[in-house]
């Protein structure tokens, strides 16, 4: 991938790039924000062994990496979620700072500090970082047969609020769980700061066949609200 900075008339200030052989590693960065000081953070997912900045991924598996870079383009922190996969942003920035992160992943997955394994074919995980990408802890969504990430937001309070969609008979995590709804249900967690669930909502999928789209979610501090989008049948 390739990061650009450019001034307010559209001027060159610097570029920053990763190239592949042709054959791999592929980096895609889908994220990114900056803070008061100018620095840049990003999330984005990958694929085969690639070095970024002062880390080294090895394996040649599907991975997710967080890294930043200062406000002149030197890469100074990448950290790799190996095994975790979204083809959706899946990053939400905290009031106050840090990160959420969320995907779907199959056996484990593992970022420096946390380890999460599967309950049975693939669950969702959800990773609280700080601003520096230290792990504060990770949680999994998760039943007895096919998670997925959707789409992830943060509160004015910090709190994660996480979408996807199952085809298990329940969902939990963070102490809270549902029902399914159905062949495929369309699922809503809150999770607070902490690590532990607030409430999880449910809904029939529209189409099966529609199910695995992901589904939007948005939060508004202006009025405490929680937007959520998606292919949905039935009551709440």
């Amino acid at each position: 991938f390739g990061l650009l900075k450019l001034n307010s008339s559209g001027d060159l200030q610097w570029r920053w790039g990763l190239t592949d052989n042709g054959s791999g590693p592929y980096l895609n960065l889908k994220t990114v924000t900056v803070d008061a000081a100018g620095n840049l953070t990003g999330f984005g997912d990958a694929w085969g062994s690639f070095t970024l900045g002062p880390f080294t991924n090895t394996q040649n598996n599907s991975s997710s990496f967080f890294t930043k870079f200062t406000a002149q383009g030197t890469n100074t922190v990448a950290k790799n979620f190996s095994n975790l996969y979204s083809d959706a942003p899946f990053s939400a920035t905290i009031p106050g700072g840090g990160f959420f992160v969320g995907g779907t992943f199959r056996d484990t997955v593992n970022y420096p500090g946390i380890s999460l394994s599967t309950s049975a074919d693939s669950d969702v995980a959800l990773f609280h970082l700080a601003a520096d990408g230290a792990p504060l802890w990770g949680r999994r969504l998760t039943g007895t047969s096919q998670e997925n990430f959707g789409r992830i937001a943060s509160t004015r309070d910090g709190d994660a609020i996480v979408s996807g969609w199952s085809v298990s008979p329940t969902v939990g995590g963070g102490g809270v769980g549902i029902a399914g709804r159905g062949s495929r249900t369309v699922f809503l967690f809150s999770i607070d700061k902490n690590g532990a669930g607030k409430w999880a909502k449910s809904v029939p999928a529209g189409r099966v066949d529609y199910a695995n789209w992901p589904n939007a979610v948005t939060y508004s501090a202006a009025d405490d609200h929680i937007y959520w989008a998606g292919d949905f049948l039935g009551a709440l």
